[in-house]
């Protein structure tokens, strides 16, 4: 009984039969999976180090707002929503794609692993327009001052936070109706929408337009019109500055207008320095996702490594901006400074409680110990005691005995 063995080789993103003779399937457009043995060498540490700084890094930017009191305004809520977003894939998709990395193999059964791709996605769209929503915000804050507290009062500001994550899901949803699909993918080791599949590249390039094209282009309009406009004040500025020191004018009017003069700037000093640094975590944002992007829409059949390095780039970003900000704003600096050295404190008081209490535990069972051992001697010699008395006892009635045998 001869038995034919079909030998499979993975093209892309896909199981193909392997007829022995020329290699390669009928579909040659897909194009072979590359394995390297030190790709997961590389691979394994890089996203170590991602999951660990991701995690503590968000922790850190949510714990700097909460505590630095010149980061506790309501426009923040915003960076507080992209850390929340961002901590999701560094604590949960992430160790996921590391457990797919270590065993080269897909861990997650079908359900849990289409749950994985809804988060992912969810969770990227949520970072991606908590970015856009930051950027509305300090637009409206530097061009249209006067009208900031009416559109960004808290209330406002929850419901777009809310408006936002709906939104994500509605964006999310459509494969659960037939247009798109979650599964697998073997090139970068994690569960997300089918980007490869022809007849789904309407929603491939849907998905891409409204999650990362759309929030990039207003994200970008809106720092050119604040750039814009701090340079505007910056002339106004110099030009009031040049006029109050050529004119002559009384030391009451001096006096009055100095102030004034150094508020303003000191005010745009710091909106500078918050812009700067949220243009930094936009451009970083740009260099992460664009590549990978580009490879959707261009060349969804790119080979595995260039593809998975892309994939990889994007997962970096979040748990990079903690970074930025602390490197190029002195308030997140301030703010991880009393989150940790907090949290250190505590965890000292709490080693010095569990001390006490297990000195304390000593200290008992210690007196128990003495006093378990003094009742036992007691109990001893009230034995000993209990002993001679019988044997008093007993003499004496020996001695009786005695006497009445010889008066006998």
């Amino acid at each position: 009984m001869s038995v034919s063995v079909v030998e499979t080789k993975i093209y892309g993103d896909y199981d193909v039969p392997f007829n022995g003779s020329d290699g390669w399937p009928a579909n040659s457009s897909i194009v072979l999976t590359e394995h390297h043995w030190w790709i997961p060498q590389f691979e394994i540490p890089f996203l170590i180090i991602v999951i660990l700084l991701g995690i503590v890094g968000n922790i850190s930017i949510i714990g700097a707002i909460l505590l630095e009191k010149k980061l506790k305004f309501a426009g923040n809520a915003f960076i507080v929503n992209l850390a929340v977003a961002d901590l999701v894939v560094t604590s949960y998709v992430l160790p996921g794609v590391l457990a797919n990395v270590i065993s080269n193999k897909n861990l997650f059964p079908t359900a849990l692993c289409s749950f994985t791709a809804v988060v992912l996605s969810v969770s990227c769209i949520g970072s991606m327009y908590s970015l856009m929503f930051v950027a509305i915000n300090r637009y409206v804050a530097v061009v249209h001052n006067n009208k900031y507290t009416k559109i960004f009062s808290n209330k406002k500001i929850a419901g777009m936070i809310a408006g936002l994550w709906i939104w994500s899901v509605i964006v999310t949803i459509p494969p659960a109706f037939g247009w798109g699909d979650y599964r697998y993918h073997k090139k970068i080791h994690v569960c997300m929408y089918d980007c490869n599949a022809e007849k789904f590249l309407s929603f491939t390039v849907s998905y891409v337009c409204i999650s990362i094209i759309l929030p990039f282009l207003v994200t970008c309009f809106c720092y050119r019109g604040v750039f814009v406009a701090f340079n505007e004040n910056r002339s106004n500025v110099r030009s009031m500055s040049e006029t109050n020191t050529t004119t002559t004018t009384t030391n009451v009017t001096m006096d009055k207008t100095k102030p004034k003069t150094k508020k303003l700037t000191e005010r745009q000093i710091r909106e500078r320095r918050l812009v700067i640094t949220l243009l930094a975590a936009v451009s970083l944002f740009t260099i992460c996702w664009l590549p990978y992007a580009l490879i959707i829409l261009i060349n969804h059949h790119a080979p595995a490594f260039y593809k998975r390095s892309a994939a990889w780039l994007a997962f970096t970003n979040s748990s990079m901006n903690s970074v930025l900000y602390g490197v190029l704003n002195r308030n997140f600096r301030n703010g991880y400074k009393k989150l940790w050295g907090t949290l250190f404190s505590c965890c000292g008081c709490c080693a010095n409680l569990t001390k006490k209490l297990l000195s304390t535990a000593n200290i008992s069972s210690t007196n128990g110990t003495t006093a378990a051992t003094k009742d036992l001697s007691n109990e001893k010699s009230s034995a000993q005691g209990y002993t001679n008395l019988t044997n008093i006892s007993t003499a004496m009635q020996h001695t009786t005995e005695i006497r009445k045998t010889s008066i006998e």
